[in-house]
């Protein structure tokens, strides 16, 4: 489950 989520909220949490 973490690594979906790195996947999909990776690009948000990047662009901060």
């Amino acid at each position: 489950m973490v690594k979906l989520r790195l996947k999909q909220c990776g690009r948000k949490q990047r662009a901060t």
